[in-house]
């Protein structure tokens, strides 16, 4: 049992050290924005996409907030 939860808690682990600021403003932005200019004109998956990388921007404002770090 120990042992099937640890990849789950590295894959939550990695996920918040993206979101983290030093790293999420160097790469991870960059790599959102830019894949959302990309899906941009695709008519259904560029609207998704806009909302998801929205949402993405104000989980990770939010997590720095409540976070302190």
């Amino acid at each position: 049992m120990v042992c099937s939860m640890r990849p789950e808690r590295y894959k939550v682990l990695w996920t918040l050290y993206l979101m983290r600021d030093p790293y999420f403003g160097k790469y991870t932005r960059q790599r959102l924005e830019s894949t959302q200019k990309v899906l941009e004109p695709v008519p259904v998956i560029g609207s998704l996409t806009e909302k998801i990388v929205e949402l993405i921007f104000g989980a990770q404002t939010r997590y720095m907030y409540m976070s302190g770090s």
